[in-house]
């Protein structure tokens, strides 16, 4: 049995969109505010490391050349999917992934914090804010 523990960390904005008027020019002007801020924690516990590996890898090359990827890559990041097929088609992307690697996996773990920012106005994570 191969054991791997994979760990992963990333930052969550939740903005929504609201129209403010100019008082310079009187227009209506749409401003991004964020609504909640929410770092996000995942770990993963594989069944098979190996397998995994083998099975991702193949996989990913496959979901490249059916969704037409500019780049071929060994692995893709939500942000790069996400800036070149759109938000609509990166979930059939992931998903279809997932269908093949799901039996490799033997435990998910996920971990967030909710921080509006009329409570906490700021977070400082890695070194940023």
């Amino acid at each position: 049995m191969s054991l791997l523990l994979g760990f992963d960390a990333k930052e969550f904005e939740r903005r929504k969109i609201i129209q403010e008027e100019n008082p310079v020019t009187h227009e209506i002007d749409n401003k991004r505010v964020t609504v909640f801020y929410s770092p996000l924690g995942v770990g993963v516990k594989f069944k098979d490391w190996g397998a995994f590996r083998g099975v991702c890898l193949k996989r990913t090359l496959e979901l490249a050349s059916e969704f037409e990827l500019s780049q071929k890559r060994i692995m893709y990041d939500s942000q790069s999917l996400k800036e070149e097929l759109s938000h609509r088609r990166a979930i059939p992307f992931c998903d279809k992934l997932i269908q093949h690697l799901r039996h490799y996996i033997e435990l998910l773990h996920f971990t967030f914090v909710v921080m509006p920012p009329a409570d906490v106005p700021f977070v400082t994570v890695g070194g940023t804010k």
